[in-house]
């Protein structure tokens, strides 16, 4: 996957409305759909970790036979706070739910 940023709502950190981060690809093809739902955003009580889970979507097409993929899975991201208050994806992992072939 690629880094993602995000700034803090505030708020309940508990409450994934209260912690929402916004997903940015380093500029998509247009033929890419990603779609995220975070279940659970949690941050630490020292305000500097937070991890969110859910599940995605995923629609692309393969550029070399133009058939399309349709993949959907789970995944858990770790932010860290940075300096200016923003929140940085330092590690993730998404494990697909769709069969290979």
């Amino acid at each position: 996957m690629w880094s993602r940023t995000g700034r803090s709502a505030g708020g309940d950190a508990e409450n994934p409305d209260c912690a929402r981060v916004a997903y940015r690809a380093p500029t998509p093809a247009p033929a890419v759909a990603l779609r995220l739902h975070a279940a659970r955003v949690l941050v630490a009580a020292s305000g500097e970790l937070a991890y969110g889970q859910g599940t995605y979507t995923l629609h692309l097409t393969n550029p070399q036979t133009h058939q399309p993929i349709d993949d959907h899975g789970s995944y858990v991201t770790t932010y860290r706070r940075q300096a200016d208050g923003s929140w940085k994806a330092i590690d993730d992992i998404a494990m697909s739910q769709t069969s290979p072939g």
